[in-house]
């Protein structure tokens, strides 16, 4: 087989060496949001059955060949994820000891139990750095630089992270730029001087020289989990008491939001002026981060962000020398940042993993940031 390419792409070897590399249909049911709805199985798993945002149920596929894919491994049976499990029950069930526990695992682990985590778990409670970031993604064309810089004074970012079930310090970490720490020519710049923390009376001064002053936030939040719910009672209030006003659109939660941000024509998107999204890299260069979120007409670019400069820079560093992307990529982050201020960096996410007793090899995927899935098994 021959790859043909469009323009330089020299980051190849590590798309070529990615877990989620493989082959997927021809046309429209391979744009990025349909297909994660219906994934083709190739690998030792296939999908018995997944409804999105709420349950996922892998078993074996009797078509993989295991001597064409030694890194990965069919050591479990079945494999079942929840995505809406309640964060607090899972934490109770980890900590049972009981039948149920001993062949689960847990990718979070909530602040209000951590120390019990920590003293109970040992070597089971694997605490994991991550190449992710979260955002808040303001739409481009309806705010101001302004505005976002507001919102970022306006996000109660502590008080999020613990309703959300998170652990301040230790799972979320402040944020300054679109690349996440570890990441090869990563810039420390401070968009406003310092690191940007929840200041609401300075959000209304921002909005107030703004002449924007009860400027009204338009956004879309999942309900029916006990921590996005209460997650959004914390950005409501942070919102409010920063001089905005809110409308928001509840969404139920086996409906992935990224489901209506990432499509323009959807009903509820057309109202929204804040968005979201959260983005890992899938190798440490800046290519995998920035393109993704901030290039024109990129399926996660939810700020709807475009300057046709910018865009001809992302293109100009694939041309580069290979020891000078890097830099480059943390050059124009800052610049990005610094100039236009399209997305607000909420959180560096890490990764807290709890594994039952006869989980073997408990232990995460660095470069995948989740639990190191495909060598773990069932010890009998």
């Amino acid at each position: 087989m021959t790859i043909k390419m469009s323009m330089p792409f020299p980051d190849m070897d590590y798309w070529g060496a990615f877990m989620a590399m493989g082959p997927s249909p021809l046309g429209k049911v391979s744009d990025p949001p349909e297909y994660g709805r219906s994934p083709l199985s190739t690998g030792p798993y296939k999908v018995e059955s997944f409804r999105p945002s709420e349950e996922l149920v892998l078993v074996k596929n009797d078509a993989w060949v295991a001597d064409s894919d030694p890194a990965r491994h069919q050591y479990a049976d079945k494999w079942i994820f929840k995505f809406a499990a309640d964060p607090t029950q899972t934490d109770e069930l980890m900590l049972s000891g009981n039948t149920e526990s001993q062949t689960a695992l847990s990718a979070s682990v909530t602040a209000e139990n951590y120390a019990k985590f920590n003293q109970d778990l040992g070597d089971r409670l694997v605490q994991q750095s991550a190449q992710c970031t979260s955002f808040w993604a303001p739409d481009y064309e309806k705010t101001t630089p302004e505005i976002r810089k507001a919102l970022a004074y306006a996000y109660p970012y502590e008080s999020v992270w613990q309703a959300s079930g998170e652990v301040p310090g230790v799972t979320r970490v402040p944020a300054n730029s679109v690349m996440p720490p570890g990441m090869a020519g990563k810039s420390d710049y401070q968009v406003d001087g310092e690191q940007i923390t929840y200041q609401p009376e300075k959000a209304k001064e921002i909005l107030a020289e703004a002449g924007e002053e009860g400027y009204e936030i338009h956004m879309a939040y999942n309900t029916g989990s006990p921590t996005t719910e209460a997650a959004q009672k914390q950005i409501e209030k942070g919102l409010t008491d920063s001089g905005f006003k809110v409308t928001s659109y509840p969404v139920p939660i086996e409906t992935s939001l990224y489901t209506i941000w990432t499509d323009p024509d959807n009903k509820i998107n057309k109202k929204l002026n804040l968005r979201g999204v959260n983005w890992c890299s899938d190798w440490p260069s800046g290519s995998t981060m920035i393109p993704a979120l901030l290039r024109t007409g990129a399926t996660y670019n939810t700020a709807f962000f475009s300057e046709d400069s910018i865009d001809a820079k992302m293109d100009e560093i694939g041309t580069m020398d290979l020891e000078a992307q890097p830099d480059a990529w943390g050059a124009l982050d800052e610049q990005i940042a610094t100039e236009f201020y399209p997305i607000i960096p909420t959180a560096f996410r890490n990764d807290l993993f709890a594994f039952g007793e006869k989980i073997g090899n408990p232990t995460g995927d660095g470069a995948l940031g989740a639990p190191n899935y495909k060598d773990l098994f069932v010890a009998q």
